[in-house]
């Protein structure tokens, strides 16, 4: 696992390798969740942030706009997987992920294996939680990576995590960071 600030671009990005070096197939869940506070304190921002999803983009994106502070800009993440990795799960709702009496450490939603459940929207205690499906042969290795940041505008959001998506683009970010 790699953990870094982009360069030039207001995104951290968790990159995760996972190896088999067992003998049968492996299909294995992994899962980036942060808990989203957009303000000086979750309990009195909660209430003025909302979520929403690009589905088909695979990106969760939110923004609180009852702080002067916060309001001018969307937060985001997203997922890059591996070509002909299925859909990444998304949820933006930590009550149903973490479910009650639930902790980062044993989400609910893992536990009964529901995943996400792709609610969004506002009056949620709000989160961003990302679940991709890996299968891994024998043998073989997987990298994905979980991006986290923000930016002006949705756009913005959508430029920069299409760029981090091409072929190549998180290791030579990793590698600028390095430089």
């Amino acid at each position: 696992t790699e953990v870094f600030v982009h360069a030039s671009d207001p995104v951290k990005v968790v990159q995760i390798r996972v190896s088999n070096r067992g003998a049968s197939a492996r299909r294995l869940s992994v899962v980036a969740y942060q808990r989203l506070v957009l303000g000086r304190s979750p309990e009195r921002s909660a209430r003025n942030v909302t979520t929403w999803a690009d589905e088909a983009a695979g990106i969760l994106f939110a923004r609180n706009s009852g702080s002067a502070d916060f309001s001018d800009s969307v937060a985001f993440a997203a997922a890059v997987i591996p070509a002909g990795t299925g859909p990444v799960g998304l949820g933006a709702d930590r009550e149903q992920f973490l479910g009650p009496g639930g902790s980062p450490a044993r989400p609910a939603a893992l536990v009964t294996g529901d995943g996400p459940d792709g609610r969004t929207g506002a009056g949620l205690d709000p989160c961003f939680c990302q679940q991709v499906r890996l299968d891994v042969g024998p043998g073989e290795s997987r990298t994905c990576a979980f991006l986290l940041g923000e930016a002006p505008e949705i756009e913005a959001v959508e430029a920069l995590v299409g760029r981090l998506r091409r072929p190549g683009a998180i290791a030579a970010a990793r590698d600028d960071v390095a430089s």
